[in-house]
């Protein structure tokens, strides 16, 4: 593994396994990329407003004989604020009405997700790993150019065959995933558990399922990248 691909590994695990925070205390670097595993802050400027997201998680241990088996994540809290000109505030807050901010963003996102299935491309079922424009076009849009893997808001660098293409010589828009660098890695290196699963279930895992089909394919694809890296360096 590269250096990079590594730390997101590590963190991946330590953040299913709880073992980089004691019982109800959050880790001790609380200063982290939101969306690289764990608990962090990050102030970010975007270019059409000026806004600052915190997010923490917290994951308590019960007593047992394996403390392991009672790992479970709290809640999570975000809180985000947002500087905005005197319109878009308005507009913000009659669309909020008499609901609170929640439910008007789950309304927002409700209303971008319908919108998404309408233009959802039909499955392409091909010998050419080429992905068909429309299908990329969709997949970027739905995931705003940013890595699906849960938490991680890289921008993403490939798009990903959760199902394998070698298994099923098929683009399927709901089964194609962007990927950044690392996390498109682990996912060859078989460190994704559910990824038959949409990525918000997924997770890091440990060792590889040996057992998976996909296995020995990805095995290959990742010798092979790490010898094309080789030659380049």
């Amino acid at each position: 593994m590269t250096v990079n691909e590594l730390e997101v590994y590590v963190k991946g695990v330590r953040t299913w396994s709880g073992l980089h925070m004691e019982a109800g205390q959050p880790d001790g670097n609380v200063t982290q990329v939101l969306g690289i595993f764990g608990s962090g802050t990050e102030s970010r400027p975007e270019p059409a407003l000026q806004s600052k997201i915190i997010v923490r998680d917290h994951i308590m241990i019960q007593q047992n004989d394996n403390p392991f088996d009672n790992i479970r994540p709290a809640k999570t809290t975000v809180t985000i604020t947002m500087e905005l000109n005197p319109e878009t505030a308005s507009q913000l807050q009659k669309l909020k009405g008499g609901e609170d901010w929640e439910q008007a963003i789950q309304k927002l996102l409700q209303i971008r997700k319908e919108k998404l299935e309408n233009q959802k491309p039909e499955p392409v079922k091909t010998e050419s790993r080429h992905i068909p424009k429309e299908i990329e076009h969709y997949v970027r849009e739905k995931y705003n150019d940013r890595c699906a893997f849960p938490g991680c808001n890289r921008e993403y660098r490939e798009l990903h065959h959760t199902q394998g293409f070698s298994l099923k010589k098929i683009h399927d828009p709901d089964k194609i995933a962007p990927l950044c660098e690392a996390h498109h890695s682990l996912a060859h290196r078989g460190l994704i558990e559910n990824e038959n699963k949409q990525p918000q279930f997924w997770k890091i895992r440990k060792n590889p399922d040996k057992t998976s089909p996909r296995f020995f394919i990805d095995q290959f694809v990742t010798q092979k990248k790490t010898q094309q890296f080789q030659l380049a360096t």
